[in-house]
């Protein structure tokens, strides 16, 4: 009985299959690993010749925007006008990643109370880098430092300034004058307030820095046009 089991196993053929003859090979499917972005709108543009806007500053939004005489937009930063108009004055410097203006909300609303979305932004106010400014008006002369927040509708006075991450809340008023620390204390810049030489001294130093960021800055109006 041994030798007929041994004689059957000595008999026997084995074949190995390769997996590959029986699975047939999914076909090749290529996936983007980044989703499509949808196309920024271009806005109606008023650009001063003398104006600087950076090749990779973004201008987008439905409403009108205006950039006055040696304004300088820094690459990265952003000027939005999806919820009204915005005009930005003379000798004003948005530096990267700051954002002038804001977005309708998810609804389409617009999200101010009372529908006054319009921001306006004085002469010689500087807005730093990774501020958000969604304010209805900037006075002549303020500084809105890193990552400082204005609200919607918020009214900022002349020659202000917001420390970095300080915030005015939407519709707040700040006085001409006024510095505004994190958290909330405000206190009135007498300096400011009664010597106009130092005011005067504050716009030159401006009006240099603009000079300076106009011969590193490579501007591109044609691209707004």
């Amino acid at each position: 009985m041994s030798d007929q089991v041994s004689s059957n196993r000595d008999s026997a053929t084995f074949k190995v299959v390769p997996a590959a003859a029986t699975v047939a090979a999914a076909p090749s499917k290529r996936v983007s690993s980044t989703a499509s972005k949808p196309a920024l709108s271009k806005p109606p543009t008023t650009i001063h010749p003398s104006a600087i806007v950076a090749e990779k500053a973004v201008l987008t939004g439905l409403y009108h925007i205006s950039i006055g005489a040696n304004s300088v937009i820094h690459p990265f930063a952003r000027i939005v006008s999806e919820a009204g108009p915005i005009t930005i004055g003379e000798n004003v410097i948005v530096n990267e990643r700051a954002v002038v203006g804001g977005a309708r909300s998810s609804d389409g609303m617009e999200r101010t109370g009372d529908g006054n979305v319009e921001v306006h932004i004085g002469n010689s106010v500087t807005v730093e880098s990774s501020a958000v400014v969604e304010a209805n008006m900037i006075g002549e002369g303020s500084i809105i430092d890193i990552e400082a927040r204005v609200g919607t509708g918020a009214r900022i006075g002349k020659y202000c300034k917001l420390s970095p991450k300080a915030s005015v809340g939407a519709n707040e008023t700040m006085e001409d004058f006024t510095t505004l620390s994190d958290p909330g204390r405000r206190h009135t810049d007498h300096l400011l307030k009664c010597n106009p030489t130092v005011r005067a001294l504050r716009s030159k130093r401006q009006k240099d820095q603009v000079e300076l960021l106009r011969r590193l800055i490579p501007s591109n109006l044609a691209k707004w046009s």
